[in-house]
């Protein structure tokens, strides 16, 4: 510890430890051979070091916690497929660092991990995620996107504060708890990708609905949305894509040039983008998508699980008023629509055809 005149070290082969604040504050040290037989690096062991890269041996089991904080100098790491865990503040403050790859075997990104990596642009977190720890990449203003892994069930509060050019974030499939203040001061977030099945436990994540600019809901995944999330979408584009049933739990805008409100309930997406209203008489075309020149409404819409599917009985008020580009509609069995209110099919300008008459 302390020694500042030390430049470069070379560990022999049969260290399997290193331990607790070994090399802390070493300012001078820039290089450094591990030896392959290492196991084990302890808390703070190259706290506040001048390293430059880092390669560790498959033989690494353990990262202690602030084991290269503040390494001013640290911009490549390679973290071998025996770690599974990144401790608190291991990576905390290093600046330069911008090329990193994780262990395919990491389960926790620990509490401020990688916070102030201003250099970090992109990180690809593996699929065996499970938990992201509070302040994990608080502080890395270079982060232009990320993709939380379908085995995320949390995110931590801070996670990404103030990640100002964070511009997309892919929210994976098992992912039902977002913390506060998660996303706060991320000002150029402007795309969310939603494969969340239930984004259940939301609480002040800060994402600013009037930032959002493009929200893609991937309907072959997605279960529920809630009302906050339902909110994203009010000054978005919003894409419905692949096929499923989604319980909206509150008022939602649809549309591109043209928004439309739809309330509450449980709906259909057909794979195309067009959603179906479900209720206990049927289900109800309420809304098409624009880009769409033909259209073509099922008779009965089969349940995506197997299970008892739903006769399309009717069309909801203005379901076609933000298709813009729709032609033509045709009703696969147009004796059984029960209800056709009025502007059903109306206020869709590029509408010539429905069942093949102009």
């Amino acid at each position: 510890t302390g020694c500042e005149q030390l430049e470069t070290i070379e560990i022999p082969e049969g260290v399997r430890e290193i331990g607790e604040g070994a090399f802390l504050w070493c300012k001078a040290l820039s290089k450094v051979t591990l030896p392959n037989s290492l196991e084990t690096i302890e808390a703070s062991a190259f706290s506040r070091c001048g390293i430059g890269s880092l390669y560790l041996s498959e033989n690494v089991t353990t990262i202690g916690a602030n084991a290269f904080l503040m390494c001013p100098s640290l911009f490549q790491v390679y973290i071998p497929d025996t770690v599974t865990k990144i401790e608190e503040n291991t990576f905390y403050e290093c600046k330069r660092l911008s090329r990193i790859l994780l262990s395919k075997n990491i389960t926790e990104i620990g509490k401020n991990a990688f916070y102030g990596c201003t250099a970090l642009v992109n990180i690809s977190l593996p699929e065996g995620v499970e938990t992201i720890g509070e302040g994990a990449f608080q502080g890395c203003t270079a982060m232009a996107d990320i993709t939380i892994p379908a085995g995320v069930t949390a995110i931590g509060p801070k996670a990404f504060y103030k990640c100002s050019k964070l511009s997309e974030a892919t929210l994976g499939e098992n992912l039902n708890s977002i913390g506060s203040q998660a996303f706060a001061s991320c000002g150029s977030l402007n795309s969310i990708i939603i494969k969340s099945k239930n984004l259940e436990q939301i609480q002040d994540c800060g994402i600013v609905p009037a930032n959002v600019r493009k929200v893609s809901v991937r309907c072959d995944s997605v279960e529920v949305l809630n009302e906050t999330v339902l909110s994203w979408w009010d000054m978005a584009k919003v894409s419905l894509e692949g096929a499923g049933s989604v319980r909206m739990e509150a008022p939602f805008r649809l549309g591109n040039l043209v928004k439309i409100e739809r309330a509450a309930g449980d709906y259909y997406v057909d794979g195309t983008g067009a959603l179906y209203l479900q209720g206990e008489n049927g289900a109800s075309l309420a809304y098409i998508p624009e880009g769409l020149g033909e259209y073509t409404v099922p008779g009965y819409i089969s349940a995506p699980d197997g299970g008892q599917g739903w006769a399309v009985v009717s069309v909801e008020k203005d379901a076609l008023a933000a298709a813009d580009g729709l032609y033509s509609l045709l009703f696969e069995n147009p004796s059984g629509i029960l209800s056709l209110p009025d502007y059903a099919c109306g206020n869709c300008p590029s509408l010539v055809s429905v069942n093949g008459e102009n």
